[in-house]
């Protein structure tokens, strides 16, 4: 509970920054919220609840720029673009980065070290193709506009749901989503004990300051 606890702390201070929130109170709400609906998606989806809070969390400030803040289509990009990428895969950790540098604001960052563009590319031309749109390379996607970047993916993500969807059938995602439901269980049930713990800690601590110099 202690790290589920610290990286609460941490988004909270992240959407307080990036205007979420007008303080860290409602930040934390936020990062709740957030975390919760991840593990929620984790639960049907191939890959584990770490792995999607680690995209989401690489890639949050080109997120909130490219959706206005709004929550519910940063959550939704985020795990679709994880779920791929798991479905393909990819680690979380290079998923994220390579999130980070495609839907940047300005230049984006997609190029041959980028593994999760490189395997998304043929996808994304078949896509285009289908609009009676031209193939895109690397440098083309790279001068696009943010948003339309990030409609590009969502597109090429719509086309890609039976592949998601079959991985998340599998074994291995199986058990991700029972991991997912324990998790959520644990924190249930822990929650309560381990804010009394802090509680007794805290008091603990005003008494021994209080008697500091005294020992």
């Amino acid at each position: 509970h202690q790290s589920q606890e610290d990286m609460v702390n941490t988004m909270a201070g992240t959407f307080t920054a990036l205007g979420f929130a007008s303080d860290i109170a409602g930040g934390v709400n936020i990062a709740e919220t957030a975390l919760n609906r991840i593990n929620e998606a984790a639960a049907r989806l191939p890959g584990e609840t770490s792995e999607y809070i680690t995209v989401f969390q690489a890639g949050i400030s080109g997120l909130a720029a490219g959706f206005n803040n709004n929550l519910d289509q940063m959550l939704s990009f985020s795990n679709n673009f994880a779920a791929i990428g798991r479905s393909l895969g990819i680690d979380a950790e290079q998923i994220g980065r390579d999130m980070s540098l495609m839907i940047r604001e300005g230049h984006a960052g997609a190029g041959a070290d980028v593994a999760t563009f490189q395997r998304l590319l043929p996808f994304i031309n078949n896509y285009r193709r289908s609009m009676g749109q031209a193939a895109v390379t690397a440098e083309t996607f790279n001068r696009m506009q943010q948003p339309e970047r990030m409609q590009l993916l969502e597109g090429t993500f719509r086309t890609l749901e039976p592949m998601v969807r079959r991985a998340g059938e599998t074994y291995s995602a199986m058990q991700g989503e029972f991991q997912a439901h324990i998790t959520g269980i644990q924190s249930a049930i822990t929650a309560p004990l381990f804010d009394g713990v802090k509680d007794s800690l805290r008091a603990m601590n005003g008494l021994l300051s209080q008697y500091e110099d005294r020992i």
